[in-house]
Parts: structure tokens; C-alpha cells; sequence
């Protein structure tokens, strides 16, 4: 007997055996940067919109915000990455410049990351989420 969930890539059926949990999925989905781009843009959007820049409140959007996306990123099925996600909070009130950059050494046919950057009129968001096998 075979299970299979939906999910919005293709999945892979498992065989289940006697030393197997029921329901496994091999999941095959791949990481789309411009679909978690656009994931990204949704979630900072909908916490960040209407908010002014509280040097207090940035820690509880930032549990809020990633709670968010790691649901979101479980929604696309891509459960076979380990992820790390990164946010920078910048008052934009006070700083006016600012330049990130990061490097990662890791298997380019498989691995990937997307960036999405929020912004209004106090604040700087950039998230950041790294997928790697």
C-alpha cells in the first residue's frame, strides 16, 4: 500500500513496510527563489505595513514574522532543506545608508537562497532565507 500527500510540487510515493511510520513522502520539490521571494514580500508585508519603528516591539515581530515563514515555507512542500532565515531590522529614521552582503559555499545545483527587502517609512526589513541540502 502506498500514501501520498498533496502538496504543490511533485511527490514521490514510498513504499510502506513493517520498520516504516505511516504516511512518509519523499518530497522532490524544488526551491523556487522567486516563489519564496514572493512568499517573503507577503509575509513582511502583512506584519510591516502600517507599523512604525519600535526599537521594543522588534523582537516580538521578529518571532511573529518567522513563525509565518516557516509556515509559509512548509506550505510549498519544500520540507527537504534545512533553512535558515535571516531578518535585519534598520530604523530608517535615524539610518539612511545601508549596505548587507552574504556568501555561502554550498552545492549550487541544490542549494539556494531568496531575499525580499520591506520597506516604509521607519522601517528597513530584509529577510533572508537560505535553503540548503
Amino acid at each position: 500500500m502506498c500514501y501520498q500527500e498533496e502538496f504543490n510540487c511533485n511527490s514521490t510515493m514510498v513504499e510502506k513496510n513493517d520498520t516504516m511510520p505511516a504516511p512518509l513522502v519523499e518530497l522532490v520539490c524544488p526551491f523556487d527563489p522567486l516563489v519564496v521571494k514572493d512568499n517573503l514580500g507577503r509575509v513582511l508585508q502583512k506584519h510591516l505595513k502600517e507599523k512604525v519603528y519600535s526599537e521594543d516591539s522588534v523582537p516580538d515581530w521578529v518571532s511573529q514574522i518567522i513563525q509565518d515563514i516557516i509556515t509559509e515555507l512548509g506550505d510549498l512542500g519544500i520540507q527537504r532543506y534545512r533553512r535558515i532565515i535571516n531578518l535585519t531590522f534598520v530604523n530608517c529614521a535615524v539610518s539612511t545608508n545601508i549596505q548587507s552582503q552574504s556568501q555561502c559555499f554550498w552545492d549550487d545545483e541544490n542549494d539556494s537562497s531568496a531575499t525580499y527587502t520591506f520597506r516604509n517609512s521607519s522601517i528597513l526589513c530584509t529577510a533572508t532565507v537560505f535553503a540548503v541540502t
